[in-house]
């Protein structure tokens, strides 16, 4: 296996000619893949991730600014030379039929095939071996219109492998996947830049997922450019939020996840075990449900949550209500406290159950 070298951007323009003129996607791009590692292209649609992603890997041209591999110009590169330096598995695959998941993954070795494209054993050795890594055997002899789109996004991934380059290019390769597939895909990706030294680089909005994964990100939008760096060090530099934040959302520099903010219009006194898994999501239904927890007061009407599985409403002292699900409470909570502010407020205009 070949030694790999850094892939850098210098001042990189990317876009398209359009009668003529430049129509500029993204511009002054700087910044470095290093080899062995897995890293994710983050930013909102239409920042020109799928742009950038192209323009690395030589299908259009650049606008302006430099690419090297090595230190060598991409523009060095023949194409016979790029096939067998950079593999790139793009979305759109759909088109694709009437071929097997074999036939498609071994076209990953028409670098090495020759113009007859015969296969050898070493090529068979190495189709079998990427279908064994994306673990996707059992559809070696499925035809691709059988699959589904993740079923297909895992075979265009295995070509790939199977192309043996140094270098992997991906746009949204866990798009069509499922929530458990996203994340396995994610972490196969980072063992085969590990374990097989593949430098792969790849485009998601699966932000989460490259937070927690990825070696190194690239945040991209039109207004704030290109910011490069860790997981951990964008997020403690205060990058992720400027990047992405939005009204209703917040970021967890501490486990790199975005939480949900719920308006609430209502208050209730919740009592209990506050580091039990039952007190903590029966405050996240409250808070879903526009209710704010709040700690032990002189209220009506409250909710205790002793931890052992039970949830209980209790009305100016007395429990009225014990449930072992939390719907089941959250159905009664806002009747009841409305009930007491109505009450309330009578008591407090001396006004009888009739007025």
């Amino acid at each position: 296996m070949q030694q790999q070298k850094s892939i850098e951007i210098n001042d990189l323009c990317t876009g398209y000619i359009v009668d003529k003129k430049n129509k500029i996607i993204s511009d002054k791009l700087t910044a470095k893949i290093f080899p062995y590692e897995l890293t994710c292209l983050l930013g909102p649609n239409g920042a020109g991730k799928s742009t950038l992603l192209r323009t690395l890997a030589g299908f259009q041209p650049a606008l302006g600014g430099s690419i090297t591999i090595g230190g060598d110009s991409i523009k060095s590169f023949k194409s016979k030379d790029l096939a067998r330096l950079i593999s790139v598995v793009l979305t759109d695959n759909a088109g694709i039929k009437n071929m097997t998941a074999y036939d498609v993954v071994a076209m990953g070795r028409a670098p090495y095939t020759g113009f007859w494209g015969k296969l050898r054993e070493q090529d068979k050795k190495t189709i079998d071996k990427s279908f064994e890594w994306v673990n996707i055997v059992e559809l070696k002899e499925r035809k691709m219109q059988t699959l589904s789109d993740g079923e297909r996004q895992k075979v265009m991934i295995a070509k790939a492998i199977a192309q043996e380059t140094p270098i992997i290019f991906m746009d949204e390769p866990t798009a069509f996947l499922d929530y458990p597939s996203k994340i396995q895909m994610m972490l196969l990706l980072h063992r085969l830049a590990k374990s097989l030294k593949k430098t792969i680089f790849l485009s998601t909005h699966d932000l989460e997922h490259a937070l927690q994964v990825a070696d190194h990100i690239w945040l991209l939008d039109k207004e704030n450019g290109l910011t490069t760096g860790s997981p951990e060090d964008l997020s403690a530099l205060g990058m992720i939020e400027k990047y992405f934040n939005r009204d209703g959302i917040t970021y967890d520099r501490n486990l790199c996840t975005f939480n949900i903010e719920h308006e609430t219009s209502r208050e209730v006194v919740v009592n209990g075990d506050k580091h039990s898994l039952d007190y903590k999501l029966c405050c996240k239904a409250l808070i879903r449900n526009g209710i704010k927890p709040v700690d032990d007061r002189d209220d009506a009407v409250k909710l205790l949550v002793p931890g052992d599985g039970t949830f209980r409403l209790v009305e100016r002292g007395t429990e009225i209500y014990n449930v072992d699900r939390i719907e089941h409470l959250i159905a009664t909570v806002v009747p009841t406290i409305v009930k007491n502010q109505i009450s309330d407020i009578r008591e407090a205009a001396n006004m009888t159950q009739f007025e």
